[in-house]
């Protein structure tokens, strides 16, 4: 079965080691004769095909993106599950003189596999920003099981890092591109102070629940984000899935389900949620104007709570 140019969305991308292509008037000629199936929905991966690796994503049944990529050298991945209290770390990327996740990721794994390697991540978490499903990818020449992989790297990693799981992926995995949807929970503490636990959530005192929920469920839907974003990005269209808040006594736990998120976005949410008095719709229904906001929730209450994949492979 042929790839049909009516499987191929309008703003189809192809990569290929000689460049990128936008657009079916572009992409088509190119790919007429790659023998891949437009469904499920996800990322397919197909190993070796006319001497060379693919990957294809589809989004509402039409291919979105297809990468090949022709080197014969390709290894395959490992993809890691990680879980980090972010409190000491000056976020995930990497930085000079600065302890960062991806820092002492890549230092504990460059030690295994003896070379110098620097790990990708799903998610760019902030400094003092947390994580109980981040997920890494690196390429390995190892021949570790994934239950090798998690025993060998938890005994190097500091105790505020923990390696949950391990798995060998194709070669064109990747961990931030790969994904399809991630969940984030902000945590509110609405009644006595903890110092025990002031590095995991944000202390407001008293919250209207009711004026809370009404408010985050503006947020749900397809919209442009520019004001809830710091930093210049082309795309600021997001869709939130969902927005949910449970009570657990003192604490909210506000758990926010998207297709991606930008940066700062979700505290700059959560903030005006709760104590902000800006017109959320209003501000939602100016694309493109940024720094809009000046106040945006602690970092210490964030927490990276899961990325979705939906993949498969030949």
């Amino acid at each position: 079965m042929n790839i049909e140019q009516d499987w191929l969305s309008d703003d189809v991308a192809l990569k290929t080691d000689e460049g990128t292509w936008f657009g079916k008037p572009f992409v088509y000629p190119k790919t007429k004769t790659m023998d891949i199936p437009a469904e499920p929905e996800g990322t397919r991966h197909v190993y070796w095909r006319d001497g060379k690796a693919y990957k294809m994503r589809v989004v509402n049944g039409k291919i979105e993106r297809i990468v090949c990529d022709g080197h014969d050298d390709l290894l395959p991945v490992v993809k890691l599950v990680l879980a980090y209290d972010g409190s000491t770390y000056h976020g995930f990327q990497i930085q000079r003189r600065q302890k960062t996740v991806q820092g002492v990721m890549s230092k504990a794994i460059s030690r295994i596999e003896n070379e110098k390697l620097l790990v990708q991540g799903a998610s760019r978490t902030d400094a003092g920003v947390h994580a109980r499903h981040q997920v890494i990818h690196f390429p390995s020449k190892r021949d570790f099981s994934g239950r090798k992989w998690v025993r060998v790297l938890n005994a190097l990693l500091p105790e505020d890092m923990l390696v949950l799981s391990a798995t060998w992926m194709p070669p064109l995995f990747h961990s931030r591109y790969d994904t399809f949807k991630k969940a984030y929970v902000y945590t509110i503490n609405k009644g006595i102070y903890d110092p025990f636990l002031r590095h995991l959530e944000w202390h407001t005192g008293p919250v209207d629940e009711y004026r809370l929920k009404q408010r985050l469920s503006q947020f749900e839907g397809v919209h442009d984000f520019s004001s809830f974003s710091k930093g210049d990005k082309d795309d600021t269209i997001r869709h939130i899935e969902s927005i949910r808040v449970a009570n657990e006594k003192q604490r909210l736990k506000i758990r926010i389900v998207g297709d991606g998120f930008l940066h700062h976005m979700v505290r700059y949410m959560v903030y005006e949620a709760a104590v902000g008095e800006e017109d959320i719709p209003v501000l939602l229904n100016k694309p493109g104007k940024r720094d809009a906001l000046k106040n945006m929730a602690p970092a210490t209450g964030l927490c990276l709570d899961y990325i979705w994949y939906a993949y498969q492979w030949y």
